[in-house]
């Protein structure tokens, strides 16, 4: 079928020259309409400002008295709402959640993730609930987070408060 196409194109008719030109550019105007749109979806969630929440952020957390020793985890926020990155327990796997915008420069934020026994299988999930506010450049974060352990038939096991800080990673050129 390649071969055929190839042919056609080579040897073709100015007809199927031009077809085949008027697909490539409808592709790509439909690549730059899907771009646009997720750009929109992108200035809807962060208000179309420049306060961003989307970006990489390596984030300091600081439980309460009672809690965790103190942490640094990585976070990465996407344009569309969701968040991602590496749970700070030995036996944890990956964070994945959701953020919103509720006001100026401020989020709201879910994440769950999966403990793991020492063996391999799962032994409970672990829920943090939180907001945050951006500095006005949008380089830095701080905000107070609620996390919540559960065994695997939802009974809670631990429960703690912590602030966190963070500074997002910025792009440096390399010489």
């Amino acid at each position: 079928m390649l071969r055929k196409w190839n042919s056609l194109l080579r040897h073709g008719s100015r007809v199927s020259k031009v077809l085949f030109s008027t697909l490539a550019l409808f592709g790509i105007v439909g690549v730059a309409a899907a771009v646009g749109a997720a750009q929109s979806v992108s200035d809807n969630n962060n208000g179309g400002d420049g306060r961003r929440l989307e970006g990489v952020f390596l984030v300091n957390v600081t439980p309460d008295a009672g809690g965790p020793p103190p942490s640094m985890l990585i976070r990465m926020f996407t344009p569309n709402g969701g968040v991602v990155g590496p749970q700070a327990s030995l036996f944890g796997s990956i964070v994945c959640g959701e953020w919103v915008r509720t006001g100026d420069r401020q989020f709201a934020i879910t994440l769950a993730s999966f403990n793991y026994l020492p063996a391999g299988p799962v032994s409970g999930t672990v829920k943090t609930v939180g907001t945050v506010t951006l500095n006005n450049d949008g380089t830095e974060l701080t905000g107070r987070f609620r996390v919540q352990s559960f065994d695997l038939a939802g009974n809670l096991l631990t429960s703690f408060t912590a602030s966190v800080a963070g500074k997002r990673i910025q792009v440096e050129q390399f010489p």
